[in-house]
């Protein structure tokens, strides 16, 4: 079994050459090709989803960083949706929390940032990654709510948040009712109303 920090090093040399390649040819289609290529030789490896581990976090990471180019970041999308429809049919869930720390969590956390969240929504109406829409929110759960109705479309009702939030044991689900100025007032209001009472 290879070293994983040497992996990691490897792995993050090559997609940082890839990327420059990109760069320095304007994104035309052959040098995206090479990029995704050699992202997909490293999602690939034996040793990338084998249990948390360097080699997964740097590439995890560098497939995330592709989303804020405007000229990849459908294509790196296109491959972080395989990846949780990969490991949802695998019933990998070492590698979904991974991937929700990695990928989604980020949309669900603030600032609201609409190019994101529109690429969370876009999950909802897949049964093989709608998970990831509702593992998003597993640390910022007064948002789901609100974010559902503004990106989803529809396709995650309150009903959907309703029963994800009673499978957290939030149950009443007071803080999404309650009309907070911000997420500080948010965050306040669901620590109180969380504890619980002797």
């Amino acid at each position: 079994m290879e070293n994983i920090d040497t992996l990691a090093e490897q792995a993050e040399l090559e997609i940082g050459e890839a990327k420059q390649h990109c760069e320095a040819k304007a994104y035309d289609p052959s040098s995206r090709k090479m990029l995704w290529d050699v992202i997909q030789k490293w999602t690939s490896h034996p040793q990338f989803d084998t249990d948390f581990n360097a080699l997964e976090v740097v590439v995890l990471n560098e497939l995330e960083f592709t989303l804020s180019n405007y000229h990849m970041k459908h294509e790196g999308w296109k491959i972080i949706t395989e990846l949780a429809r990969r490991w949802h049919k695998e019933g990998n869930m070492t590698m979904m929390e991974a991937l929700r720390i990695a990928s989604f969590e980020i949309a669900a956390e603030p600032p609201e940032y609409a190019p994101t969240l529109e690429l969370l929504y876009s999950l909802a109406t897949d049964p093989e990654v709608r998970w990831a829409v509702f593992a998003a929110y597993e640390n910022f759960p007064w948002r789901l709510r609100p974010h559902a109705k503004k990106y989803s479309g529809g396709a995650v009702t309150d009903e959907d948040c309703d029963q994800w939030l009673t499978s957290q044991g939030l149950y009443e689900d007071e803080i999404l009712m309650t009309k907070a100025r911000n997420d500080v007032d948010a965050l306040k209001i669901y620590i109180e109303t969380s504890v619980k009472k002797p």
